[in-house]
């Protein structure tokens, strides 16, 4: 079973059919076992001989669950998120054969916060498709959903107050948003939105007048990159603007986290305008990081009035902003960021997205199975580890796949397991895609076409996409670091004619 569980006691030449069954419940609600039943196609039978009992302890974990399967099955837990979890575990046991070998289980998490993040602002993708990877997420124990629904490239809620923020038919409505959440809750797992400000807002100063520092008219971004817009820290449209977002976006997602971004901010306009710069002067603030460590703290004041506290990105964060009682996200390369050495002895909470380890729009070679599954960070504020998955070259539900399987795997045993093993992780892979290939499962089919287990450890695919064209062709021939200087080039709008030039010479090979 992936992710693998903490302890299991089995109970010798003893099984138990799953069948329709009579529940017996203490204290937990509906929704902790209706996405089973829906899952499973059993029903509940008061006059069913099979009983699965529900049992509540407020001695145990949060998360925490034990499970004794017997002749009939006791499920004991702290609360709704515990059963949910016993279930998902009882689930995947349910896939591989409805006759279940007798076992006694113990099992929480090793991480808290067990994340995955989809853009859904560069390309945008249908609420199904987000609930279908919602679905595997929870499958995998994983119980934070990001998110990233505005960029520059576009604004995907349709938001009361500000109608004209959306493009198209390309955003989610209210009622969508609602239904997402509730689907996610039924799972164990809890949503966390984000807006990018003050940077990344070229799609909101395109359809809002009044929040740029220049009078420019601006188009929603179309090409990938960093653009040189933001918002406007010296003017108190921008904090009503804000004000209103929070209070809709609090409407209609019930996680106390909001993640306000706050990367790879071009801060020039600010240089030049005169209400930033009496922000600065009036608050002796003696650089840019600081004007935006101000923005910041109004922004928290804001949230806090809807009963949210904010997530940002490290380059966002101030080790000098004492107040802060949010959490980070790492995203640069944790090994090598001063800042992430000093803030990980603290006591602030940290969630760790190493680009090279847990940036899955970046080929395998960068962030690979192997490598998010052994990658080596377990400071004590790490709250867990998330993985992203950026859509600026991800245009469709069958690249999202191809994208996350198998490597979704790795993140999800990495956040839960206590204890790895990556010789028997492979294997279970294998066990429990084909076990999901035969139930139907949206999963990246063209890495289980591979015959031989060590060629599908190193390529994943069988037909390559233009990411992983890279990995096979130029690390083959080139080597790690000349591979990591064409993936910088590559991301730049010539790489495109490099691989095309690298296909046409190996087809001429071939020839």
């Amino acid at each position: 079973m992936i992710p693998a569980i903490l302890q299991v006691k089995e109970k010798k030449n003893k099984y138990l059919t799953l069948k329709n069954f009579n529940l017996i419940n203490s204290n937990f609600t509906i929704d902790s076992y209706s996405v089973f039943l829906e899952r499973s196609g059993l029903q509940i039978d008061p006059n069913s001989k099979l009983k699965i009992e529900l049992i509540e302890d407020h001695n145990l974990r949060d998360e925490e669950y034990h499970i004794d399967i017997d002749d009939n099955i006791t499920i004991t837990s702290k609360d709704n998120r515990g059963v949910i979890l016993a279930f998902t575990t009882i689930y995947n046991l349910f896939l591989e054969s409805s006759t279940i070998k007798c076992r006694e289980i113990v099992d929480y998490p090793f991480k808290r916060h067990r994340g995955f993040m989809l853009d859904c602002a560069r390309h945008f993708f249908s609420k199904e498709i987000v609930m279908s990877i919602i679905e595997e997420m929870s499958l995998l124990k994983l119980n934070k959903f990001h998110w990233h629904l505005s960029d520059d490239q576009g604004f995907r809620i349709k938001l009361d107050k500000y109608l004209n923020l959306v493009d198209d038919n390309n955003f989610y409505s209210k009622d969508d948003i609602k239904e997402v959440v509730d689907f996610a809750l039924r799972r164990g797992i809890d949503i966390i939105p984000e807006i990018d400000i003050p940077g990344h807002t070229t799609a909101i100063l395109a359809n809002l007048e009044g929040l740029s520092c220049v009078d420019t008219k601006l188009s929603v971004g179309v090409l990938p990159g960093i653009y040189g817009n933001a918002l406007c820290i010296g003017n108190e449209f921008t904090y009503l603007f804000l004000d209103n977002l929070f209070k809709e976006l609090a409407s209609v997602f019930i996680y106390p986290y909001i993640h306000i971004g706050g990367d790879e901010v071009i801060t020039s306009n600010w240089e030049s305008c005169e209400k930033c710069r009496k922000v600065s002067k009036e608050n002796n603030l003696k650089s840019n990081h600081e004007l935006q460590g101000y923005f910041n703290k109004k922004v928290r004041l804001i949230a806090a009035q809807y009963g949210k506290k904010i997530i940002i990105w490290n380059d966002s964060y101030s080790l000098q902003d004492s107040s802060f009682d949010g959490i980070v996200q790492y995203w640069q390369s944790s090994h090598n960021n001063k800042d992430f050495k000093k803030y990980k002895s603290g006591n602030k909470e940290i969630i760790n997205s190493d680009y090279f380890h847990f940036y899955y729009d970046f080929p395998s070679f960068f962030g690979g199975l192997k490598r998010t599954y052994k990658y080596k960070s377990n400071y004590k504020n790490i709250v867990g580890f998330e993985a992203c998955l950026w859509t600026e070259r991800v245009l469709n539900h069958e690249m999202i796949l191809e994208k996350l399987f198998p490597r979704i795997y790795a993140l999800g045993e990495k956040n839960w397991s206590f204890k790895l093993n990556y010789h028997k992780f492979i294997k279970e892979i294998q066990k429990v895609s084909l076990v999901r290939l035969e139930k139907g499962f949206d999963i990246n089919l063209k890495y289980l076409d591979k015959k031989n287990k060590k060629e599908y450890l190193r390529n994943h695919f069988k037909e390559l996409s233009k990411m992983e064209y890279v990995k096979t062709t130029f690390e083959t021939k080139f080597g790690f670091l000349n591979s990591l200087k064409f993936f910088i080039y590559y991301i730049g709008f010539k790489g495109l004619i490099i691989i095309n030039k690298l296909k046409k010479e190996e087809k001429n090979g071939k020839n």
